[in-house]
């Protein structure tokens, strides 16, 4: 997933939680919340331009 993203071991690296920093989240749970989010950012993307294709086929059609 990490690969998929773009990210470097360097910034996997980097985000991995010392004992001091207990509010953050592993880096494999890290790496999951952030894949789910940019799924369903492309999803809503997806889903608005086809609302918009259908809306332009209708208003056309009139």
């Amino acid at each position: 997933m990490a690969k998929e993203m773009g990210l470097n071991p360097i910034s996997l690296i980097k985000n991995i939680p010392s004992k001091s920093e207990q509010w953050k989240a592993p880096v494999s749970v890290w790496i999951q919340e952030m894949y789910e989010k940019l799924q369903e950012n492309a999803f809503r993307k997806k889903a608005r331009k086809r609302e918009n294709h259908t809306f332009r086929k209708e208003g056309e059609a009139k």
